[in-house]
């Protein structure tokens, strides 16, 4: 006999009580929750629903109803989904409506909303290459394996992988995120990764003769997440005017070819271009203030991190070293970073009730720290639940500032996790022992606050 599903009534009920299955517009699910946006929400009656067993709550964030389902909540999303002809995996059905972003007054609270929209799906990749890497490194640093082997080249490569093609996944998760078309996120994301468009842009070249800035793409993520939004207006536009039986050839062409040149000549330089006016203010304020603008360079690393700005920082590296032989602003950014961000996810794994969010915590805290891949900290945890995030920046300008005023400096790329700090000892000594110290009082900081903001209860208001 076939185990009945706990959520049978749930599936049988929650359509009609939100009006519909034609009073839907979007339909998807987070960690927690069922997430409807819908045509008349005046047809939703919230009491009933609450009725039903197996929903914890039921609110409304912004014009967008959710159910509150807790861990389980993709099993009943998807038998929603099969028994009422709903697209599942985060799609809406092709007969419906395709307002996926409901108006209503700018706030940053929907930036960030969208922003983990766009990554989140993401999670699981950032997740299991992080300690991919972690293991590799552990391997290697203990006398397992030899960095040299081809195996460990190749299990290595999977996270290089993983984050240099990372335009091309966040071009896919955008697409879903906005509307836009999957196919085209995904194109443009690989075109601004291709490498023969990257040799070509970074020698310098022309677009319909205009110059295309040089930069270098991989490893973002804003610049697809800002090329995929316009790009999902164009097409909702040219939908709109072509006629019907045009559609299907006119609409992913000029969408394409009206695109290509956005992306490549004014939307996607607009990260690189703030992180390179970001490194040179922190020059300016490293001439001027010395300490501080190292403890402002920590504090802000995470936002850098999530923009894309921090590859702005090789060409003052490389510079520095070819100058002066070490560099004494960016140095401590990475170790300190990924132990605060080690230290907040330990945090909350701590104090969390929920077990999957502990055991991805848990996860990412130690890719951060072993491996020093932030990502799967940043996106899905401490920027995830806002709280963390903000006691992650307080860490990381305590331990800078301590960096900063001990005059912490190294002559050679490495050190981001706590199996490299061996390179500090190069060229001074000192600054060993000072970065393990900056470490230390960064990673009490930041769990401490972690600690004390953080409630169980901050997983529901961002899920």
């Amino acid at each position: 006999m076939a185990k009945k599903n706990k959520f049978e009534e749930l599936n049988l009920k929650i359509v009609d009580l939100v009006g519909g299955k034609s009073n839907i517009t979007y339909f998807i699910h987070c960690i927690t929750r069922l997430r409807f946006n819908l045509k008349d929400n005046s047809c939703v009656d919230l009491e009933e629903i609450k009725k039903i067993p197996n929903v914890i709550g039921v609110q409304w964030s912004s014009d967008q109803l959710q159910v509150i389902i807790g861990p389980d909540v993709k099993i009943a999303y998807d038998l929603i989904c099969k028994q009422h002809g709903l697209s599942a995996e985060d799609s809406i059905e092709e007969n419906l409506d395709k307002d996926l972003t409901k108006k209503g007054k700018f706030s940053i609270t929907k930036v960030f909303e969208t922003i983990s929209g766009c990554i989140v799906p993401l999670i699981p990749m950032f997740i299991g290459i992080g300690m991919l890497q972690a293991i590799l490194m552990l391997l290697s640093h203990f006398g397992f394996v030899s960095a040299k082997t081809p195996t460990y080249v190749i299990m290595s490569t999977i996270s290089d992988a993983a984050l240099y093609f990372l335009p091309v996944a966040v071009g896919a998760t955008a697409s879903k995120k906005f509307g836009a078309s999957l196919s085209i996120g995904i194109l443009l994301g690989a075109l601004l990764i291709h490498p023969t468009l990257s040799e070509m842009i970074l020698k310098g070249t022309t677009l319909f003769g205009i110059d295309v800035p040089s930069t270098y793409y991989c490893y973002t993520i804003f610049p697809m997440i800002m090329t995929v939004f316009v790009c999902s207006y164009v097409e909702k536009y040219l939908n709109k005017y072509i006629p019907l039986v045009l559609q299907q050839i006119l609409v992913p062409l000029l969408t394409i070819v009206i695109m290509v040149p956005l992306m490549l000549i004014v939307i996607a330089p607009i990260g690189v271009t703030l992180g390179t006016w970001l490194t040179n203010f922190f020059v300016w304020i490293y001439n001027k203030m010395g300490p501080l603008a190292v403890a402002l360079v920590c504090a802000t690393y995470p936002i850098q991190v999530m923009t894309g700005m921090h590859i702005a920082w090789d060409t003052y590296v490389i510079n520095a070293y070819s100058t002066i032989g070490y560099d004494g602003l960016s140095a401590p950014t990475d170790p300190i970073h990924n132990t605060c961000e080690s230290a907040a996810c330990l945090a909350v794994a701590l104090k969390t009730k929920d077990k999957t969010i502990k055991a991805t915590a848990l996860a990412a805290a130690s890719s951060a720290l072993i491996s020093g891949i932030s990502e799967p900290a940043i996106y899905g945890v401490t920027f995830r639940y806002r709280k963390p995030l903000i006691a992650v920046i307080i860490g990381c300008f305590c331990g800078g500032l301590y960096a900063g005023l001990n005059h912490v400096i190294k002559g050679t790329y490495g050190g981001s996790n706590i199996l490299g700090l061996g390179v500090f000892l190069h060229p001074d000594p000192a600054s060993f022992v000072h970065i393990i110290i900056a470490i230390i009082i960064a990673a009490i900081v930041t769990f401490v606050v972690t600690y004390i903001i953080f409630k169980p209860t901050d997983v529901l208001e961002h899920e």
